[in-house]
């Protein structure tokens, strides 16, 4: 359930719900309606849930959930396009914010440059192809708004990643970022893309995506990310193959992560005493890491390194996507 209330009283975050600026915010944060990717965790989660017990009781429970988001997810993209662009691809957004809780170089969500975030772009098209597989368990029709979405999404943007003819190709967090914004508020958050989804797969290129590794990491080792962002540059670093960068951030031996958890567990800094997207990332890539992901070539514990630097026993991990 969503709460709406005057902005006066929520200062913390604060960008109108509505384009044209209406005075109210959706509470207790501003940033909540924004954050659009969290649309797509309840089909993966259910989707998870599938892999770990694949029967029908399962897709029965999960179902009305699955199908409803799905269903919001369409709607959000099909919107009319300008007659000039009868045939583009399907934008999404805005009003939006990309994974790390920022509009685009500090403009306002509603603006237009606040459009077709990299990692959104993969994982809305990742969570509309898992809804149409759950379509298919039930024997049911593709839906055609879902299947209109999917043929149509617009695909992440690669550009020369320093800004110059010929460089690599990489991704910025959004379509329209500045050359130089190869981070965003200090996070990387394209890199998503190959973390929680095979974005390889899903209409980003694997040799850009692997650009953008390499070209964001010192930078982003230069900043202070939120405590659950490490975990993921990890798991984007080990589905893309270099297991000694994903090992390294994870374990930190040089404290170059500022992660600092309290004595109870909790992640903890200035701004978040307490902030529980950082266990639940560390704990998602060491299963991650250990356990493997589709596609990973069937190697045992695939995100560790094979150099004989680390020693890893496991058991009890199921593969991720």
């Amino acid at each position: 359930p969503k709460m709406a209330g005057p902005p006066q009283l929520m200062p913390a975050i604060g960008d109108a719900v509505e384009p044209a600026g209406a005075p109210l915010f959706d509470g207790p944060s501003g940033a909540g309606p924004l954050i659009v990717w969290e649309q797509v965790h309840p089909i993966v989660f259910a989707e998870l849930a599938y892999r770990s017990a694949p029967d029908a009781a399962t897709v029965e429970w999960h179902n009305r959930t699955v199908h409803d988001s799905a269903d919001f997810m369409a709607d959000f993209v099909l919107a009319p396009l300008p007659p000039s662009e009868p045939h583009a691809c399907l934008p999404l957004g805005p009003p939006l914010w990309t994974a790390e809780v920022e509009s685009n170089e500090g403009r306002p969500a509603s603006d237009a440059t606040s459009q077709n975030p990299t990692f959104e772009l993969v994982y809305w098209r990742f969570g509309l192809t898992l809804a149409a597989r759950w379509r298919r368990r039930l024997g049911l029709p593709p839906v055609p708004a879902w299947q209109e979405v999917l043929a149509r999404l617009c695909k992440p943007t690669a550009r020369p990643l320093r800004g110059v003819p010929g460089a690599p190709p990489g991704y910025r967090p959004y379509e329209r970022s500045s050359d130089a914004a190869l981070i965003s508020n200090g996070v990387a958050p394209q890199l998503f893309a190959a973390a929680f989804a095979p974005g390889e797969r899903l209409g980003a290129d694997a040799a850009a995506l692997r650009n953008t590794l390499g070209a964001t990491i010192a930078a982003l080792l230069r900043n202070l990310p939120w405590g659950s962002d490490a975990a993921m540059y990890a798991m984007a670093a080990a589905r893309l193959g270099n297991a000694s960068l994903a090992a390294s951030i994870l374990a930190d031996p040089d404290g170059l992560w500022t992660r600092r958890f309290a004595p109870s567990g909790h992640y903890a800094n200035a701004f978040l005493p307490v902030y529980l997207p950082a266990n639940g990332a560390l704990l998602a890539a060491v299963a991650f890491m250990a356990g493997g992901w589709d596609g990973d070539g069937g190697r045992p514990a695939p995100g560790f390194p094979r150099d004989g630097s680390w020693t890893v026993r496991a058991e009890g991990f199921s593969k991720y996507f």
